[in-house]
């Protein structure tokens, strides 16, 4: 499940700039690392719960500071 969010997450191009570690157990998928602004951060928890088989998102992603 990792392996599919983390693919996601990379495949889309307006998360170019995010630093993005994906842990998941049982449909629960977390999120960490950095993103440059709060619209990645929200893009990448939507993107993760596209994702099939994911039931949530934890989401520990820091913003970058301007």
């Amino acid at each position: 499940m990792a392996s599919k969010v983390q693919a996601a997450l990379s495949a889309d191009p307006r998360l170019k700039g995010a630093r993005i570690e994906v842990e998941s157990r049982g449909g629960q998928v977390t999120l960490t690392g950095t993103v440059p602004t709060f619209r990645e951060r929200y893009r990448a928890i939507e993107t993760a719960l596209r994702v099939q088989g994911v039931r949530g998102v934890t989401s520990k992603l820091d913003v970058q500071s301007p």
